[in-house]
């Protein structure tokens, strides 16, 4: 399978928001128009549960071979102090989306 680019919108929009990736793909999340907190579940699917990235910038992700199932991201813009954990319920907006192998 092709790796995955992702761009995140300034309003935090994902695009695509719908992610289709196996072990060993990449995907790259693009923070095209703001500051980004990116929220991963399960953790285990890339090997992290928050990245933090910076307007501009890309952060690249490798499924890990042993993912199986679904995943589930969130994006928290404009702070990337923002708690992944309650981040919706506070002043931080943003979208998110999901995949699987």
């Amino acid at each position: 399978m092709p790796d995955v680019k992702v761009t995140i919108a300034s309003d935090g929009t994902p695009s695509p928001s719908d992610i289709p990736a196996g072990p060993g793909d990449t995907v790259s999340f693009h923070a095209d128009g703001a500051d980004v907190v990116l929220c991963i579940d399960p953790k285990s699917f890339f090997g992290g549960a928050r990245y933090e990235i910076p307007m501009g910038q890309v952060e690249a992700l490798t499924v890990q071979p042993d993912a199986r199932g679904s995943f589930e991201f969130m994006t928290l813009v404009g702070d990337l102090s923002a708690p992944c954990k309650g981040g919706r319920d506070k002043q931080y907006t943003g979208g998110g989306g999901g995949g699987g192998v």
